[in-house]
């Protein structure tokens, strides 16, 4: 995942850009760049965020430069913020989601003579921004407009991008809207992120959301529409259960809200009798309140997240490191627990390993019983849009579980159809198998259905592909 900010402003928007883009941390722990532009220069700023957070690597860079507009973007992969000087003019581009076709592109720039930038230690090489960039202005594009247009016909997958030129920045929501881009407003400025609260935290007005596949063009003083949203949308599920920010709001569905509405549906299909509720944090947060308030169980908080010098645990791409984080930042009160049944809430079982130390750690605590309620169903195929369950070393824990089921590594779709209807006799099986590796009492997830009636939007303008296969590219 990713997330994005970019600014024209009639005045100095250093620190807009700097904040603006900092809002999107909790979108990605990898690499951070920010491309300001002023008096006619661009600039380009490109760090490491692994191993620190993102305001403490770029204020001593950041704290006596000046722009008129500028672009930033934070990943949890290794592309970057990038400059090109082209005969359409020089521009700074960011882009977040995934060119599943990147290959072929690379291939036909190579056979026109196009080069790309020297392969970095330990990068992936080309950077996906760097080679739709260039596409953007290869010869067949007779300006930046037309550019943007055939490269997100081109790209298969997901591609949003804000591209800044000398006069303004474009801004690109992806061709199905998988990722959001929202413009805000205010006195002499104009601004989109990926976020709507890093806008109001700004003092921005919101506008409007870019609808799929909409381009627009904007500069301090106005905005003006460069090609019309489609009309088919999918835009991503988790982004109202997992990787949104609480306050955020996407389509007019405020996430805590659409996570209360999560919880409540658990609470519904329950009858198991507990002490207590409690969230796995930060996402479980709100889905706890939903399903406490729904049963009238009490809410308590036995575990608490030290997030003041550990990244997210989820971002990392080596499992050990991802278990490491996990542990170190969850603590645990042992006085709250002893003797105690309690029903904990969490977002998604996407590995299960985190789930089952964190776990085997809550009953050394002294807790009775352990009930686990998942806010979505199992997540059986890998993302192909965001990177979202797609670590080169990670095992999907519902895959994992076919797998064991059938005692076959090799399992097709016929044999995953199996198991994919809540409450069959395989999908009980599956849940079961889950259930045991990870140390639950019990252990029950969202219904499909259920989880989109939350979000509330219609079922085809959500890509639920990690669930069912259904969405489109």
């Amino acid at each position: 995942m990713g997330g994005f900010f970019g600014v024209v402003s009639g005045k100095n928007c250093i620190k807009d850009i700097y904040y603006g883009t900092d809002y999107h941390y909790h979108l990605g722990t990898r690499t951070g760049g920010i491309a300001p532009y002023y008096n006619d220069n661009f600039t380009l700023i490109n760090k490491s965020i692994h191993e620190n957070y993102f305001r403490p690597q770029f204020i001593s860079e950041l704290k006596h430069k000046k722009a008129n507009s500028a672009i930033g973007i934070i990943t949890d992969d290794y592309d970057r913020a990038t400059v090109i000087s082209s005969r359409l003019g020089k521009f700074g581009i960011v882009a977040v989601g995934r060119a599943n076709n990147i290959d072929e592109i690379v291939q036909e720039a190579f056979e026109s003579g196009v080069s790309f930038s020297v392969k970095e230690k330990g990068h992936d090489f080309p950077q996906a921004t760097e080679v739709v960039g260039k596409y953007i202005i290869g010869h067949e594009s007779r300006s930046i407009e037309e550019g943007l247009i055939k490269a997100q016909e081109r790209i298969k997958g997901s591609f949003s991008a804000l591209l800044m030129s000398e006069k303004g920045i474009y801004a690109m929501r992806d061709r199905l809207g998988r990722t959001p881009v929202i413009i805000g407003k205010k006195k002499k400025a104009y601004a989109a992120a990926s976020e709507s609260f890093a806008l109001d935290q700004l003092g921005y007005s919101v506008e409007r959301e870019l609808g799929p596949g909409e381009i627009v063009f904007f500069d301090k003083s106005h905005i003006e529409q460069v090609k019309q949203p489609g009309k088919e949308m999918q835009a991503c599920s988790f982004l109202w259960i997992y990787y949104g920010y609480p306050n955020a709001v996407y389509e007019g569905m405020e996430v805590s809200q659409a996570r209360m509405r999560c919880g409540a549906a658990l609470a519904r299909n329950d009858t198991v009798f507990a002490d207590f509720v409690a969230p796995i944090p930060d996402s479980g947060l709100h889905h706890a309140a939903g399903y406490a308030e729904a049963r009238d169980i009490h809410q308590r908080f036995p575990i608490s997240k030290y997030s003041h010098t550990w990244a997210r645990s989820f971002t990392p791409w080596t499992q050990e490191k991802r278990d490491e984080i996990a542990q170190k930042k969850l603590t645990i009160s042992p006085t709250m627990l002893k003797g105690a049944k309690v029903i904990f809430l969490d977002d998604s079982i996407v590995r299960g390993t985190q789930l089952r130390n964190l776990t085997s750690r809550i009953r050394k605590s002294g807790a009775k019983e352990i009930h686990m309620r998942i806010a979505s169903p199992p997540p059986i195929y890998p993302c192909e849009f965001l990177n979202f369950s797609n670590t080169k070393d990670s095992v999907l824990a519902g895959i994992k579980a076919i797998q064991e089921i059938k005692g076959s590594a090799s399992i097709d779709d016929d044999i995953i159809k199996e198991f994919l209807a809540n409450g069959s006799e395989r999908y009980n099986e599956m849940v079961e198998n889950i259930r045991q590796k990870i140390g639950l009492d019990s252990l029950a997830y969202q219904k499909l259905e259920d989880m989109i009636e939350s979000i509330g939007l219609p079922k085809q303008n959500l890509c639920t592909h990690c669930w069912d296969r259904s969405s489109y590219s």
